[in-house]
């Protein structure tokens, strides 16, 4: 490809040719080869040869007949420049459009042109002008202390140059003269005008000095253009000063770094529109704030009467360009916009908040500011939310705030858990109350669950009574409070969000293949039989009896144990899952309103097949200023999930699927349901009747539930003065979910209760329904007012009602004609007599006054007190109310006058509240002894008939029953130095939870079986730690850190009557001790191994019928009815082993960004907890008679006494050993450290985006839970085993906004 450039060929000789326009082409030439030759700039549609590339970056086509270029011509359009008429003229012509339309977007030197093209639907943008790279090129060689005035005021032409012109343009300036009426006068006098200007701005010993210079050249070699130019501009570099009123010789000035003045002359503004920008921009840096000098996150910055601009970080800084006598305007929802000159391009910008929105700059509760806050309250705002390509609110913030600790799980169809704080109550519930936009609502139907996280604003979790006190009993196990997205002031906004992940499992305890399980078979058959013939020939059994007859394998397991076949039975049920989210909001902030619209589907098909989920969500949130005094808002959201799911069987029986088996039978449809495939075996054929189903077969079974849930809160806030406000919000949440299954005639359940020879049993199908509404009337009087600029006092008075009423129906039949429809005919079902109906009926209503005041002297001292009365129906008459108080103090240190020459530090504030919450977390009607009608059925003569009855509940009544009282004390610490780059802060909690609502038996002589009473207390105390530094900050590269620590340690003060403990059976957890935590596990403590070596801890020792010889397991004798070692291993020998809960538990986050890279990592960790693994303990007691654990290799035996774990034996009737579930052997310890999230993105430059319209731009690739660090042997250390495997996703993802 050939190159060439633009030159500047003048058809009459000897005219001034002007160097400016060869200052354009050397522009142009630093970039081509050196073998690039010229083209008139006249004859552009006339060339004619090889086709060449030429870059456009000067004024041309002066005579626009000569337009479109040449076909052989492939221009790239950067800095171009036409005049009012050529383009006016070439675009009469269609082809001239269409030829710019084939090369856009054009890049312009002025925005006059880029006004033109866009005129004419050509995309333009204004490029500014290429003689601003001359510095690539141009060097100052020396000084040569001149000053240059070139061609300034050059239109008030001095006498030599109009006789100048009289000479070589006489034609020109003849027409000039006869078409312009006082033309000549007016040159005459513009003379003597310029003389006087130049008097004006420059002193007399300047002019004097000054060479005056024009850029006019006569010459006759047309090829000494470009060498006089070079020429040219080295004289200007070498200049001390240039004045000048061409624009072709001040911007080569700026870009080789020589001083000049330019004086425009008012005249051809067209070219000078939008250069005159290069002159006077700047770089304006500004931090934006809050009357208490808290950040304003998201704040919108523009540049007035333009819709350039940015927003705000999370510490309020902001960096952009603009005129230096330009004017900016600052906005954020809830204060009042702010117009500030640019001035040094520093600024320091205070927002004054706007009263009648006060109630839309909610942190806690109604009114209160963050830089307000007394109690303890984390954040994540949407910026951290957008690194996790998440589908569910809870998942996004795991790891990421102190004192919360997120448990999700793998299945599509499965919600999230959380629990603040750890756990301050037995019975009653631990879960949070989640406010979104002002709407209590719980996760119930996955209510919350269902938001779609790129809705969402920010996250804040209130932790202590300080903080949950606006929300009475409903805060006692916390308060996630969600603030959905609002448009921001400026120009309307489209933006999308959408990422595709692949799923796949991540980790499964490794089990041993057919030839280990089929040796540890008959190392277990071995053993039993010398167990009963302590003489006989062991390995003539084994070759004899287990390898030459079937009774312990099949004719089956033999063939594949032999053959050194094995079969993996999970890896057919399980597939590569996929997950797509696609979210797309449309939003526009106004002054007196703003709308935000979006949309979303996920649709997420996992990696168990039949397993998927498609979710639909829709939100608007609006408010509009309807009188200065009056705004009116509405925050609406409707959710629609469907779940298909699989029956759990069919990953716990493919996980124990015999490797010994070739499942292509048991998957073919032809023979799945036929004998001998209905189950799967381990030996013998011979269990029709077991468990153990074709998990093939029962993918067949169906499951399908639909949740639906509307949200809507509206409000109407009135401000009749400044400071005062009524507000009075109404929100509905109407909730349904529809539960539907069928199990064919075939399916193995359906046949296991039928005669060994029947094929097909009876089908099933059942519907539930549940529908849930939930009113709540909120209506608060707020004044908020600063006295004397130091004293600000906020107060807050309200009432809240709320009203919640459900029903559920169920229906299910037996004996379908037909498995063709499924659930989707119930009144077909014929077995009437097993036929099952159900329903339920409820209503609950809590209401509720509150009153709170914030005191705040000079930004220091900080002072709440906040009271709510709440009566809830949960309670009978004369115990339904209770007060709840909480006060909560701080100092904010930093701001004392002692401080002030401490400048590193930026933030020392103290924090300490106390006060009381309250829990009515139980069932309805608990506090009465209730009759029930029931339904009885009977045969009489082989007929089935029905009657009704009145029963008794099975629960006596509490009519005393009342409150949870919850008193926590907080103690707080923030700071923050270094210019607010390193953040931390600290918490101390103490939790003391009274009158425990509390479930426990009762004697069977009273008639009942269980009843609630407000008994016990349980305490709560622990410490939490966060650190956010901004570690590295400056243009290329950011480099931020997170790290959040917390510690809890719950503890069970106090029962009932004399009791110490509530056993829960011969269960290993869910016994409850005196002065132990929650949540421990309960069992025999072992002894180890019997071996020669420690005979003397075992042996003599009575087992209560357990065997213990040398290769088995022993638990340790510690106890007896005594307290002291009795020598029998029995219920007193039982003892806390340990506790589920963590002991320290958080997350880390990492971020680097290097030139629109971002590379981030999100950790979590827990340390301290115990969990038991079932699955695991299944496989190390396996006697190859079900899947084993590869860690069984080193099992016990004569030759190797020192194995791990115990002997292996069955076959026999003579042994009854100890498992490892008897006692803690197996007890797994479950800390981790899991690597959640692995994120690279790229956020493309505004400055390209803006050639094809988009605002932002961001792509990104991710990868959760890429590996964990554990001795956890189990399937996963934070979910346990679960009936699903534990996945790793990878997910590629683009956001963008235009």
């Amino acid at each position: 490809m050939k190159f060439a450039y633009i030159d500047q060929f003048d058809t009459v000789p000897h005219k001034g040719k002007n160097l400016g326009d060869y200052v354009q082409t050397l522009a142009a030439m630093q970039f081509l080869p050196s073998n690039a030759f010229p083209i008139n700039r006249e004859r552009l549609d006339e060339y004619e040869g090889d086709k060449v590339k030429m870059i456009m970056a000067s004024w041309f086509m002066s005579e626009p007949n000569h337009f479109p270029y040449s076909k052989d011509i492939l221009p790239l359009f950067i800095s171009s420049h036409y005049t009012k008429r050529s383009l006016e003229e070439a675009f009469k012509r269609q082809e001239s459009i269409d030829y710019f339309k084939k090369y856009q977007p054009i890049g312009c030197r002025d925005s006059y042109t880029v006004k033109v093209f866009k005129k004419y639907g050509i995309d333009a943008y204004f490029s500014g002008c290429l003689t601003l790279t001359l510095g690539k090129s141009f060097h100052r060689t020396e000084d040569s202390g001149e000053i240059l005035m070139v061609d300034v005021m050059y239109e008030y032409k001095t006498i030599c140059q109009i006789f100048n012109d009289l000479f070589f343009s006489p034609k020109e300036l003849i027409s000039r003269c006869l078409k312009e009426k006082g033309f000549f006068v007016n040159l005459i006098l513009n003379t003597s005008k310029k003389k006087r200007m130049l008097n004006r701005l420059f002193s007399k010993n300047l002019l004097n000095e000054a060479k005056f210079i024009t850029q006019l050249h006569v010459h006759t070699k047309q090829d000494d253009y470009l060498g006089i130019t070079r020429d040219y501009l080295q004289r200007l570099c070498n200049a001390r000063l240039v004045i000048t009123s061409r624009i072709h010789c001040a911007l080569p000035c700026l870009a080789m770094g020589t001083p000049v003045i330019f004086i425009d002359c008012d005249l051809n503004q067209s070219r000078l529109e939008g250069l005159k920008d290069f002159f006077n921009t700047i770089t304006i840096k500004g931090n934006v704030v809050d009357k208490a000098a808290e950040p304003i996150i998201g704040a919108s910055v523009t540049i007035a009467g333009t819709t350039k601009g940015t927003v705000t970080d999370i510490d309020g800084n902001f960096t952009m360009q603009a005129d230096a006598n330009s004017e900016l305007t600052i906005s954020y929802i809830g204060f009042k916009s702010k117009k500030v000159k640019v001035g040094n391009g520093n600024l320091k910008i205070e927002l004054e908040e706007e009263n009648a929105s006060l109630d839309e700059v909610v942190i806690v509760g109604a009114v209160m500011r963050k830089s307000d806050l007394t109690g303890s309250v984390a954040m994540v705002d949407s910026k951290t939310l957008e690194q996790r390509p998440v589908t569910n609110v809870n998942e996004a913030i795991q790891g990421r705030m102190p004192g919360v600790s997120v448990v999700t799980n793998a299945n599509p169809a499965d919600d999230s858990s959380i629990k603040i704080r750890g756990v301050n109550t037995i019975n009653s519930g631990s879960d949070p109350i989640y406010v979104v936009d002002g709407q209590v609502m719980d996760n119930s139907f996955g209510g919350f669950s269902s938001i779609n996280p790129n809705d969402v604003e920010n996250i804040q979790v209130l932790k202590d009574a300080s903080a949950t006190a606006i929300y009475g009993s409903r805060g006692a196990n916390g308060v996630v409070v969600i603030t959905t997205k609002k448009a921001k002031l400026g120009e309307g906004k489209v933006s999308y969000a959408g990422f595709i992940s692949a799923t796949t499992k991540s980790h499964l305890p490794k089990t041993m293949n057919a030839q280990q399980l089929g040796d540890l078979r008959i190392d277990a058959f071995a053993n039993g039989y010398m167990l009963d013939h302590p003489t006989a020939d062991r390995q003539a059994y084994i070759n004899n009896t287990l390898l030459g007859t079937n009774l312990a394998f099949s004719p089956d397991e033999m063939k594949t144990y032999k053959s050194g076949k094995s079969y993996d039975w999970i890896d057919q049920v399980l597939r590569t899952g996929i997950q797509q989210n696609h979210a797309v909001s449309f939003s526009n902030g106004m002054e007196k309103g703003n709308v935000y619209v979006s949309l979303n589907y996920s649709g997420n098909n996992g990696i168990l097949g039949h397993s998927n989920q498609e979710k639909y969500n829709g939100r608007v949130n609006a408010d509009t200023q309807i009188k200065p005094w009056l705004k009116v808002g509405t925050n609406t959201s409707f959710n629609y999930t469907t779940d298909h799911m699989h029956d759990n069987t069919v990953y716990t029986k493919a996980l124990n699927g015999n490797p010994l088996l070739d499942y292509a039978p048991y998957a073919d449809p032809a023979t799945m349901h036929t004998a001998p495939y209905e189950y799967v075996y381990y030996q013998s054929n011979n269990s029709n009747y077991n468990n153990e189903f074709n998990p093939f077969a029962m993918e067949e079974v169906q499951y399908k539930r639909n949740r639906q849930t509307l949200s809507s809160t509206n409000y109407i806030n009135i401000n009749p003065i400044q400071g005062l406000n009524f507000r009075s919000t109404l929100a509905v949440q109407i909730s349904n979910q529809k539960w539907m299954e069928y199990m064919p005639s075939d399916a193995p359940t359906s046949v296991r209760n039928e005669p060994q020879s029947d094929t097909t049993g009876d089908a099933n199908a059942k519907h539930e329904r549940w529908t849930r509404t939930n009113w709540q009337w909120d209506n608060t009087v707020t004044y908020d007012h600063v006295f004397n600029k130091v004293h600000s006092l906020n107060l807050l008075m309200g009432t809240s009602f709320t009203k919640t009423k459900g029903d559920y129906t169920k229906a299910k039949g037996y004996r379908f004609a037909s498995d063709d429809l499924g659930y989707k005919k119930l009144d077909a079902a014929s077995k009437f007599e097993s036929t099952e109906i159900g329903s339920d009926f409820y209503t609950q209503t809590l209401m509720s006054y509150l009153i709170r005041g914030n005191y705040v002297y000079a930004n220091k001292y900080y002072a709440t007190a906040t009271a709510r009365l709440d009566g809830s129906s949960k309670f009978a008459s004369g115990h339904k109310w209770g007060l709840l108080p909480s006060f909560s103090l701080a100092w904010d240190v930093r701001q004392e006058k002692f401080m002030e020459k401490v400048s590193w530090l930026d933030k020392l504030k103290l924090r300490a509240g106390y006060g009381m919450s309250g829990n009515q977390d139980i069932a309805n009607y608990v506090y009465g002894s209730w009759y029930n009608m029931v339904a009885l059925r009977s045969s009489v003569n082989g007929a089935t008939v029905g009657s009704s009855s009145i029963s008794r509940s099975t629960n006596r009544g509490t009519p005393a029953l009342t409150w949870e009282k919850q008193k926590q004390l907080n103690i707080g610490l923030d700071v923050a130095f270094l210019n607010n780059r390193i953040n931390a802060s600290f918490d101390y909690f103490n939790t003391v939870n009274d009158d425990l609502l509390l479930q426990h038996s009762l004697a069977t002589t009273t008639g009942y079986e269980t009843t609630w009473e407000n008994i016990g207390q349980v305490k709560n105390n622990g410490v939490e730690f966060n650190l956010n530094a901004a570690i590295i900050q400056n243009k290329d590269v950011q480099w931020n850190a997170n790290f959040n620590i917390s510690h809890d340690k719950n503890k069970v003060s106090k029962l009932y009557g004399d009791v110490n403990k509530i056993l829960n059976g011969t269960e290993r957890e869910g016994n409850i001790f005196i002065d132990q935590p929650l949540h421990t596990i309960y069992t025999l403590k072992t002894g180890g191994i019997a071996n020669e070596s420690n005979r003397s801890q075992w042996e003599g020792v009575n087992y209560s019928g357990h065997t213990v010889q040398l290769g088995d397991l022993f638990p340790q004798d510690i106890s007896g009815p005594n307290g002291k070692p009795d020598g029998v291993v029995n219920e007193y020998d039982r003892t806390i082993v340990g506790q589920t809960d963590p002991k320290w538990y958080g997350g880390f986050a990492t971020d680097v960004t290097y030139k629109g890279f971002t590379l981030n990592a999100v950790f979590n960790y827990q340390l301290g907890a115990k969990k038991i693994s079932p699955w695991y303990e299944s496989l190390i007691t396996s006697y190859g008679l079900s899947q084993a654990s590869t860690d069984l290799l080193d099992h016990w035996s004569a030759e190797n006494t020192n194995a791990k774990f115990p002997r292996v034996v069955t076959n026999t009737s003579n042994y009854n050993g100890y498992k490892a579930s008897d006692m803690d052997f197996s007890i797994q310890n479950s800390s981790f450290l899991r690597l959640a999230t692995l994120s690279l993105s790229y956020n493309f430059k505004p400055e390209l985006l803006k050639h094809i319209g988009f605002e932002a731009l961001r792509l990104y690739a991710t990868a959760n839970n890429l590996f964990a660090i554990t001795k956890y042997k189990g399937m996963d250390p934070e979910t346990g085993d679960t009936g699903y495997p534990p996945c790793r996703s990878f997910t590629f993802g683009i956001n963008f906004t235009f």
